[in-house]
């Protein structure tokens, strides 16, 4: 177990804009969470710019490590073929606080992939998170 200090206002990453994500992010938008931005990437450019029409708090950004650069919480929402190809080129700040979504790959593969010590959980959302509605697998607990 670790514990979190969270900032007062902060700013969100999303690595992967895809469906899950999408949820997430409307989620966070009905909820009382305080943040700056929510920076996510356009890799699907359908999603990320109904995100960016909906939200005037959502910035779109061309690569993963501008993400990171700007965030200080990272959502990895990606397939695990692609998190493995790219979690190993972006450079991570140890004042991250990274939840994967990635389904496959266990806790100590991701801390390898990251190369920083930084904290780390593991999610499972699932699709009526954008509904603020039911229980969110969490590991390790925080």
């Amino acid at each position: 177990m670790f514990s979190i200090k969270l900032k007062l206002v902060m700013n969100i990453g999303f690595i992967g804009t895809g469906k899950i994500s999408e949820s997430v992010i409307n989620g966070i938008f009905k909820s009382k969470l305080k943040f700056k931005k929510i920076y996510i990437s356009k890799r699907n450019a359908r999603i990320s710019k109904r995100l960016k029409k909906k939200f005037k708090k959502i910035v779109i950004k061309n690569e993963n490590q501008s993400i990171l650069n700007h965030a200080d919480w990272i959502f990895l929402a990606v397939t695990p073929k692609v998190g493995e190809k790219i979690l190993k080129e972006l450079r991570f700040k140890s004042k991250h606080i990274i939840v994967s979504f990635i389904s496959t790959i266990k806790l100590p593969k991701l801390k390898k992939l990251i190369k920083v010590q930084a904290n780390i959980v593991r999610a499972i959302p699932l699709p009526f998170i954008s509904l603020r509605k039911g229980p969110i697998p969490i590991f390790p607990t925080i």
